[in-house]
């Protein structure tokens, strides 16, 4: 017997609004992780870059913290 669910992935982006998809996953986060797959790439930034977008306004947002 598998243990999976069925996830509801609900985009929240402006230019896809009510973009909807099932998933089947044993996890939320394998879900997700499985909706965003191609739309982004993840690497450690370099310090110019981390320049660049904090001196352009960016903010630091820190991964399970509260960044609304």
């Amino acid at each position: 017997m598998s243990n999976t669910r069925v996830y509801l992935i609900e985009s929240n982006l402006e230019t896809e609004p009510g973009q909807n998809m099932l998933v089947e996953a044993s996890s939320a986060a394998q879900a997700l992780r499985h909706a965003v797959q191609g739309c982004f790439t993840c690497r450690v930034a370099t310090t110019l870059e981390v320049a660049a977008i904090i001196g352009g306004g960016g903010k630091l947002e820190k991964a399970g913290g509260d960044n609304v």
